[in-house]
């Protein structure tokens, strides 16, 4: 991701999930981390801190991927599309 504009389409976007499901925690699914997790932050404590100013930035936060989101899950995104 070089821009803006390629996160906001991986948040709420054509990809809309993909950078809920690489950055997740593991307690929203099934346990496992996304794969991007580690890089939030230098401890645990600094993840979780930095993962929840993400998820309040986000609005809903769902590791659904657009095709599986309903219209009601897609207006619970705060994070602006464009």
């Amino acid at each position: 991701m070089e821009s803006c504009r390629d996160v906001m389409v991986m948040v709420n976007g054509s990809d809309t999930g993909a950078i809920m499901r690489r950055l997740d925690d593991g307690t929203s699914a099934d346990g496992k981390k996304g794969n991007t997790h580690n890089y939030l932050g230098k401890d645990d404590a600094d993840r979780a801190k930095n993962l929840a100013t993400f998820k309040e930035w986000v609005g809903h936060w769902t590791l659904k991927r657009k095709k599986d989101i309903s219209e009601d899950e897609l207006k619970k995104i705060k994070a602006p599309e464009k």
